[in-house]
C-alpha cells in the first residue's frame, strides 16, 4: 500500500505539479516500502535465510525503524496546505508497517524466518 501512495498525488493542488514542493520523500517511503516487502517476502515465502543481524540490529528492528522513519515522512506531510489522498494512503500504510514490526518485536520474533506453529508443551 505505500509503494501505491508514493505514486499517488500528495497534495491537491489547483496549479502546477502535484509533487513541486515533496521533492525525494515519496523516493524514500517507496523504497522503504519495497524494500521491507520483499524482505518479508524472501524470508516468508521463498524461504531465504537472511543474517541474523545487520549493523547490530535484528532485521525486525530494521523494520520497525524504517517503518518509523516512513511514518514520519508521511504523517508530517499531512499537515502540510492540502495534503492529497496519496500522502494519508501513506502514513496509513506506514503506521500499519510500524506497528506491524513492533508486534513482532513484542512477540518476540527475529524477522528472519517465520516461527513454528505447533503450541509449546506445558511444564
Amino acid at each position: 500500500m505505500l509503494f501505491i501512495a508514493s505514486f499517488l498525488d500528495w497534495r491537491d493542488t489547483p496549479f502546477g505539479s502535484n509533487t513541486d514542493f515533496i521533492g525525494l520523500q515519496w523516493l524514500f517511503t517507496l523504497l522503504i516500502g519495497a524494500g521491507v516487502a520483499a524482505l518479508v517476502a524472501l524470508s516468508a515465502f521463498a524461504k531465504v535465510k537472511l543474517p541474523e543481524q545487520v549493523l547490530g540490529f535484528t532485521l525486525t528492528q530494521l523494520y520497525a525503524a524504517l517503518g518509523l522513519a516512513a511514518f514520519l515522512i508521511t504523517f508530517g506531510q499531512q499537515f502540510a496546505e492540502q495534503p492529497g489522498v496519496g500522502i494519508i494512503l501513506g502514513w496509513i500504510a506506514a503506521g500499519v508497517l510500524t506497528g506491524g514490526a513492533v508486534w513482532e518485536l513484542l512477540q518476540g520474533g527475529n524477522g528472519s524466518a517465520p516461527r513454528s506453529s505447533t503450541p509449546p508443551t506445558p511444564v
